[in-house]
């Protein structure tokens, strides 16, 4: 049986194992959360660099890959095997809880204060991983630098370890490590061309799209800015107040939200069939969509079909 020494301590590994799984079959606290590549929240080091296969680093920056980084959750050594700690990584940060509202029935802002602003990109998400080791990922609301804290949008999960400690005690003032930023959700145009963009999500998955939204704006963005945001019900939609306020300041942008069931204080519609009224000059337009990652991946396929380019699509899926 192959082995994985961490923090000092050896543990029995089974054969086509991942390290992921070892350490939690053995009751390891090691961060985590999809277990399946995608959320980046189980990243390691090791100083065998040499032994780490690209397949195990899929997604990672260069720079993380370059310093020995990978996902434990992916790798399945065929021999023993070194793991670092990562809990003082180059890519973590102390951060400080500064704020916390409850926007609707289920979602609460958190407002983070942390040193170099500057690195937090609007849109990427960053993995969050509170006292008790708890790792979740949450994409930036805002931008960083310009406001002096990051923003994130935590939906309270039933059970869920991270959004019942945020919800259920004062967490301000409370220190935690932030680690990234990572994805590809985010504006960048660094020729200042003009082109559509349609942003789409659900849930939570607003969060990001608002900071893309301001971004472009910071930047003089030309272009028409399409925003949809759906629900199950009217509850389900927030932050609409501000959405409506940045529309007044830009004659560029619409906002279009819509639910599948409604009171009358929103529209009824499919946000899948909503995304292909505004999609009219696909060859000149940008997509972003976020949120669960079915509908994520059923709007990214809308989109597709209706003429978007592929390289012209970004996505951030939530597990």
């Amino acid at each position: 049986m192959l082995q994985v020494e961490y923090n000092g301590e050896i543990y029995e590994r089974k054969k086509d194992e991942s390290i992921l799984s070892c350490l939690i079959r053995h009751g390891i606290e090691y961060p985590h959360s999809c277990q399946a590549g995608i959320c980046q929240a189980c990243l390691a080091k090791t100083k065998e660099k040499e032994s780490i296969e690209s397949s195990w680093q899929a997604e990672l920056p260069h720079t993380l890959r370059a310093q020995g980084y990978f996902l434990t959750c992916l790798a399945k050594p065929k021999a023993n095997f070194q793991l670092s700690s990562v809990e003082d990584a180059e890519c973590d940060s102390v951060a400080v809880v500064q704020d916390i509202k409850h926007l609707n029935h289920n979602v609460t802002q958190i407002k983070l204060v942390t040193d170099n602003l500057n690195i937090w990109v609007p849109g990427q998400y960053i993995h969050l991983i509170n006292s008790e080791n708890v790792c979740r990922s949450y994409s930036i609301a805002n931008i960083p630098f310009q406001e002096g804290y990051i923003e994130l949008h935590v939906k309270r999960v039933l059970g869920g370890a991270m959004s019942n400690w945020l919800w259920d005690e004062n967490r301000i003032n409370t220190a935690v490590r932030i680690r990234g930023p990572f994805g590809k959700c985010y504006y960048n145009n660094p020729n200042n061309n003009s082109f559509d963009i349609v942003l789409a999500g659900t849930g939570t998955g607003l969060a990001p799209l608002v900071a893309i939204i301001k971004s472009a704006y910071e930047q003089n963005h030309q272009g028409k800015i399409t925003l949809l945001h759906g629900g199950l019900n009217d509850n389900d939609i927030y932050y609409a107040d501000e959405i409506r306020e940045l529309a007044k300041e830009n004659g560029s942008f619409h906002y279009d939200p819509c639910v599948l069931n409604s009171s009358g204080q929103f529209p009824v519609a499919s946000i899948e069939k909503r995304i292909l009224q505004h999609l009219n000059d696909v060859k000149n337009t940008q997509v972003y969509v976020c949120g669960p990652k079915e509908i994520t991946n059923k709007l990214k396929r809308a989109a597709f079909i209706a003429g978007v380019s592929s390289t012209k699509i970004f996505s951030d899926a939530f597990v």
